[in-house]
């Protein structure tokens, strides 16, 4: 990847080409759009909080991602970010987040721990669409959170396996939910 004008892109006609682990340095304050996108050879990846912007698809497909971390500061994560990152088992996401958008977190299909932290206060249609709740068993929707678009945590089972999610709660703060 390049950095310019504190803004990750990809360095390549044909995106990132980046492998293993990938620390984006704390100089930069944002990622383009498709930055990353459709990247198999990203392994662990670490966003810090000088990153206020995720931008769409930034980081969609990246199928070998299993350790991501993202750091205090980011505000807002685009559209598609995190789309189709099959083998990521453990999500948090900081407070500082205000808005995840539509879609961000669709088809995670590994993911077994998720955290939403206090601070978020809009989640996007379809944000954790597909299997991404097939191996989580409980959620909690934290206070701040205002707005929950359409199917954003509809699970979508395919292999006939029982739904693990028992338990949800939410937040005090929630005044829409999509159907």
């Amino acid at each position: 990847f390049v950095i310019i004008d504190n803004v990750v892109t990809n360095d390549g006609p044909t995106g990132s080409q980046c492998k293993g682990s990938v620390a984006i340095p704390n100089t930069a304050t944002s990622i383009a759009n498709s930055a990353f996108a459709n990247n198999s050879f990203v392994t662990t990846l670490s966003i810090p909080g000088s990153v206020t912007t995720i931008g769409t698809s930034a980081f969609d497909g990246l199928t070998s991602l299993t350790s991501l971390t993202l750091g205090q500061g980011i505000v807002t994560i685009g559209n598609f970010a995190f789309r189709n990152n099959n083998a990521l088992t453990t999500l948090s996401i900081p407070g500082s987040v205000t808005t995840i958008g539509n879609n961000a977190f669709e088809s995670l299909d590994s993911l077994t721990s998720l955290t939403l932290h206090e601070g978020i206060v809009t989640i996007g249609d379809f944000a954790f669409y597909d299997e991404t709740l097939d191996g989580i068993t409980s959620l909690t929707i934290p206070n701040s959170v205002q707005s929950i678009g359409e199917k954003s945590f509809m699970i979508y089972v395919t292999s006939g396996a029982p739904y693990a999610l028992t338990n949800v709660d939410l937040g005090t703060g929630l005044t829409t939910i999509g159907y």
